[in-house]
């Protein structure tokens, strides 16, 4: 039976901290509680002392950090390689030796193929391997960004003209002419093409803008009559076309576009 005591009812659960003498309720089920708060708590229970499971070292802890098992942190870690039974691996970057828990291993994915011992070697190892035809988001090495100049990379427009420069090389040696590439855009021709049976003078634009200025130049320059003066055009979408001055007028020779690769001429064929 409780009885009104001080302003409370005192029973069987209200007893005083063995820490502070302040009085507090207990359950009467948890009789191994003798202090009122977690402040009262390391001064009313002993330190323990434990034995390190690795160097078998004896140590003491407080009350409230009797979970401790290692005496430091060189045993934690050699305790946790042992317990969670680490795989032994190789970093692919450095060569250096190292483990990762299956549970990594198995959040990376059943397929991966390359491991790394820091975030640095992983770093490193990407920008060597996803470089040039290796990267996903290769483009045949023309840059669509409009700040490489800033960067130092060079005039980007100089760049895609040299592609399509080389890449109308390639096409015409495939015909089996013998190309000569004039570099650096100082003349009217980009390409001499000689072959057994004709020569051809080739001058390959990208942009749309100049073509008045670059016909003026090929109109007025003087060739002998074996020789074919041609403009090669590159535009968007893959489409491709040919025209050729002669006798001065100026007639198209091929017209058609580029798809996954392979030229297809306009109207059929390739």
């Amino acid at each position: 039976m409780r009885t009104k005591h001080g302003g409370k009812y005192w029973g069987k659960g209200w007893i005083h901290c063995a820490t502070c003498g302040r009085e507090f309720y207990r359950s009467p089920i948890r009789t191994e509680i003798t202090v009122c708060s977690r402040a009262c708590r390391p001064n009313g229970q002993p330190d323990i002392t434990k034995s390190c499971p690795i160097c078998e070292r004896e140590f003491s802890v407080p009350y409230k950090q009797r979970r401790i098992i290692y005496c430091s942190r060189a045993c934690a870690y050699k305790g946790r390689k042992t317990r969670l039974n680490q795989i032994p691996l190789k970093c692919d970057n450095c060569g250096r030796e190292f483990s990762r828990s299956p549970a990594l291993l198995k959040s990376h994915g059943k397929n991966h193929r390359h491991c790394f011992c820091s975030k640095k070697c992983y770093a490193f190892f990407m920008r060597q391997y996803t470089k040039g035809k290796r990267n996903a988001n290769w483009r045949g090495g023309i840059s669509s960004t409009k700040n490489n100049a800033a960067k130092g990379k060079g005039n980007r427009l100089y760049k895609i003209g040299t592609y399509f420069e080389r890449k109308a090389r390639k096409e015409l040696e495939a015909d089996g002419y013998y190309v000569v590439r004039s570099a650096a855009s100082k003349g009217i021709w980009d390409l001499v093409a000689i072959k057994s049976d004709s020569i051809k003078l080739v001058q390959v634009k990208v942009r749309s803008s100049a073509i008045s200025k670059d016909r003026t130049l090929i109109e007025s320059f003087t060739c002998p009559q074996n020789v074919r003066k041609e403009l090669w055009r590159y535009l968007s979408n893959g489409q491709k076309e040919i025209h050729r001055h002669e006798n001065g007028l100026w007639s198209p020779i091929e017209t058609g576009r580029y798809i996954r690769g392979k030229f297809y001429l306009k109207g059929g064929g390739s």
